[in-house]
């Protein structure tokens, strides 16, 4: 009878495509087979096929207002060629009705719609008297693929920020990498295929970057590509610490909290250095990524365009661009945060590169220069007197 289990179950593991090696690794399977309760078809498939849903990727998007662009977002995602994925949304107290696309399509996937409470934290239920909602239920409808994916909406009972929102969306993963999408983004449909396919050739790579498309609007509500474009990631061998921050700084590409693959272990280690109630909005990305390619062990460039950055008046940018006091907030946090966290004695020369960038950042604001320029020659005195910024 076992040999005849084992038969079966060997079949199933080369139909996922799994191998023989990593089924007797498992340690719930090796369990099972050392107390010889290998009895029952059933439990062993229902465990293999529990071995095999878990994502290798998670799906980030935070969410704040955006219900006019939501859908076509959601709609990329639900459109990949490889739906062995997970997509987590995090709303941060949307008051124009976003939550209730985010329901929908949640429901749509899932089925009616399981709803507990959580402060945030996936481990904690919720004392205050503004209850986050957490809803989430797994897929048993294999037939159907917007069936195949898990989806998870958190609300938070209050705004609590970018930074916050994205720190909310990476705890409640359940992937072994993070991939930021914003709210208003597109991603292209073999996005996920050709990330996993990546990860299989680089097994255990920390960060892998690839190349983003800028897109303008046009007036009759199609797309048109932008002339400008970020610095697109090189054709590199894998980068190894601590050679990753220092070529980022170099070229100046890659600050943008999306366009990147990033292991979850990772990010919460960075999530744990930086201040865990701040509200922050401008310049968070550019905040993660520097201490993301600080902590990295690895790093990896890829010449492929897998993401759609959609440039909009009312864009993130753009909104807090009206909000002069609290982008010099931000980047006054930004810039303590990075001198205590960073600037070690030998990364001098590094942080020269970052203090150019956030000057240069700051410039196209007079007041936030005005007040940004004192505070970052008082902040980095030491810095700036070890070499020249070219922007000072």
């Amino acid at each position: 009878m076992v040999h005849k289990i084992n038969k079966i179950a060997l079949q199933i593991l080369q139909w996922l495509g799994l191998t023989l090696s990593s089924f007797f690794a498992s340690k719930i399977i090796l369990q099972l087979h050392l107390t010889q309760n290998f009895t029952f078809p059933l439990q062993i498939l229902l465990l293999l096929l529990s071995l095999n849903s878990q994502p290798l990727i998670s799906i980030i998007i935070p969410v704040y207002n955006k219900k006019k662009y939501l859908q076509n977002t959601l709609n990329s995602v639900f459109a990949q060629t490889n739906s062995l994925f997970e997509l987590v949304c995090v709303d941060d107290f949307s008051t124009d009705g976003s939550i209730q696309i985010l329901n929908d399509q949640l429901k749509l996937t899932h089925g009616p719609n399981d709803l507990n409470t959580s402060n945030g934290n996936p481990d904690q239920n919720n004392e205050s008297n503004q209850k986050d909602s957490y809803g989430q239920r797994e897929n048993d409808n294999k037939q159907n693929k917007q069936n195949q994916i898990k989806m998870k909406v958190i609300r938070n009972g209050q705004n609590k920020g970018l930074l916050k929102a994205r720190q909310i969306g990476v705890e409640h993963a359940t992937g072994e990498y993070i991939l930021n999408l914003d709210a208003d983004d597109l991603i292209n449909k073999r996005t996920i295929e050709k990330l996993s396919e990546q990860l299989k050739k680089n097994k255990d790579i920390d960060i892998i970057h690839f190349r983003e498309t800028i897109l303008e609007i046009t007036e009759n509500g199609g797309y048109e590509r932008n002339q400008f474009t970020w610095a697109d990631p090189q054709k590199y061998s894998v980068v190894k610490k601590p050679n990753i921050l220092p070529l980022i700084t170099k070229t100046g590409m890659g600050f943008s909290a999306h366009g990147k693959l990033i292991k979850r272990s990772l990010y919460l280690k960075i999530f744990n250095m930086l201040q865990n109630d701040k509200h922050i909005i401008y310049s968070e990305d550019f905040l993660q990524t520097v201490l993301l390619y600080e902590q990295a062990q690895s790093y990896l460039g890829v010449n492929i365009t897998l993401y759609n950055y959609i440039q909009r008046e009312d864009g993130a940018i753009m909104q807090v661009a009206s909000q002069t006091q609290k982008r010099i907030d931000d980047l006054i946090y930004v810039t303590k945060s990075l001198k205590q966290l960073v600037s070690q004695e030998h990364q001098w020369d590094i942080m020269k590169n970052v203090v150019t960038f956030m000057i240069q950042a700051s410039q196209h604001n007079c007041q936030i220069k005005e007040q940004f320029y004192p505070l970052l020659n008082k902040e980095w005195k030491q810095v700036l007197k070890k070499g020249q910024c070219q922007s000072l």
